[in-house]
């Protein structure tokens, strides 16, 4: 039986949008375009350094981890970052491409059960691909199946990366068709089925193995259902589990993540010295890096032993390199994205909107948040990148993709008012 749907009039229309005459769209590309080339001029920066050899021992002290400003690493060899600043060019312009459609989509291709299935399917099809075709480069040095390796080419594919997003416009969807539904606990098409299949979705990311992104994915999932209109109780409840499943999962049943919290928890410990050294050196970059930085492409915690400076730890070398006012600027337009998500998410004509604006807003936010969180070791190492700077294809291109969804709601919302029927034909 097909739910009704309220269908406002343009009178409403224009009461919700006060002070609506303001355009987001606009700023919001002209800031991408902006973190695009900025990100693309700092990973060409990190990129010049492949780091020195890291064949020291476990009993190295601090002092020989963090590089001094007037010492010259040993062993330096510099590497030219053209190849992989192409290949950020060309998946730059595939996202943007990408996200260029999903503005242009009409939200109405989107509002039924049967899209719905069609994007869980495809969720459950890519995170199986890891099995499939593992990516063997990836997955041979870190032992986990989190790479896809697409079929006659050298790419990879981060499965992932995608559930973020996917996990968003599934429940962006089922709360269209089920407005009312969703805030029973029980019902057929209430909150447990669409429950029970995010957490096959979870799950599947869990065996990974990836904790962090599931525990992202899981926060993503219980904003959007409460932005659907679940209730909260329910909501706490969910994320209760999660993080006890989560936590007791990796301090318990998992000897290198249990001891990476230990050594984490000892940050400045000499015995943990060689553990903590990603975000040992990363504290030191920032530190250094002081109010105006050392300049672009004049930083040398990228020369030094911080492996993973241009991706889960390129804050570092922004930080170094453009100082407190540089990481500033860099964070006000993350904010500008975020409240101007907001707006639109509250401007939205019907839920699925909604939802899906506030989705994409937590999806952002909580990756921002826990990139820096690991940058300055508030948080124990998550292996999550930082949105249009870090070295990661898959990430960029549904950063992109996202920031067009992102737009499409507001040109949802302004598109002329047409006269519907009482029930939506796509519930």
């Amino acid at each position: 039986m097909a739910s009704t749907t309220f269908y406002p009039t343009k009178e409403v229309i224009q009461s919700t949008v006060k002070g609506g005459n303001f355009y987001f769209t606009p700023v919001l590309m002209l800031l991408v375009f902006g973190l695009l080339i900025v990100g693309l001029m700092l990973l060409a920066s990190a990129h010049m350094g492949p780091g020195t050899d890291s064949s020291k021992s476990n009993n190295s002290s601090i002092s020989e981890l963090v590089v001094q400003p007037d010492s010259q690493p040993a062993q330096l060899t510099l590497s030219s970052p053209v190849k992989s600043i192409k290949r950020q060019i060309i998946l730059g312009f595939i996202g943007i491409v990408l996200g260029g459609i999903a503005y242009l989509v009409p939200h109405r291709w989107m509002k039924s059960y049967t899209y719905f299935f069609l994007v869980f399917l495809g969720i459950m099809a890519m995170l199986a691909s890891v099995y499939v075709f593992p990516a063997k480069q990836q997955n041979s040095v870190r032992s986990v199946k989190r790479w896809t390796q697409i079929p006659m080419t050298s790419a990879t594919f981060q499965p992932s990366e995608a559930a973020k997003l996917g996990l968003v416009m599934m429940i962006a969807t089922w709360a269209y068709v089920n407005p009312q539904r969703i805030k029973n606990l029980f019902h057929h098409r209430g909150l447990l089925p669409l429950g029970l299949m995010v957490a096959t979705i979870l799950g599947m990311i869990f065996a990974e193995p990836d904790y962090a992104t599931t525990l992202v994915c899981g926060v993503i999932s219980l904003v959007c259902m409460y932005i659907g209109g679940a209730s909260l109780r329910w909501v706490m409840i969910f994320l209760v589990l999660l993080s006890l499943l989560v936590g007791i999962t990796v301090t318990s049943f998992v000897k290198n993540r249990s001891e990476r919290i230990e050594s984490w928890k000892n940050l400045w410990s000499t015995e943990y010295v060689e553990v903590n050294r990603q975000q040992l050196l990363s504290i030191n970059g920032i530190a250094r890096g002081g109010l105006f930085g050392t300049g672009l492409g004049m930083g040398i915690s990228k020369f030094g032993r911080l492996s993973e400076h241009d991706s889960d730890f390129i804050i570092a070398v922004v930080a170094e390199e453009l100082g407190f006012l540089g990481i500033l600027a860099v964070l006000s337009c993350f904010f500008f994205i975020l409240y101007a998500g907001s707006v639109i998410s509250i401007r939205s004509r019907d839920l699925f909107g909604r939802v899906l604006a506030m989705g994409i807003v937590t999806m952002i936010s909580t990756q921002v948040l826990l990139n820096i969180a690991t940058a300055t070791a508030l948080v124990p190492n998550t292996g999550l990148t930082f949105p249009f700077f870090s070295n990661g294809g898959t990430s960029l291109v549904l950063i992109l993709v996202a920031i067009g969804f992102l737009m499409g709601v507001e040109r949802e919302a302004r598109a002329p008012i047409i006269q519907s029927p009482s029930q939506n034909p796509f519930d």
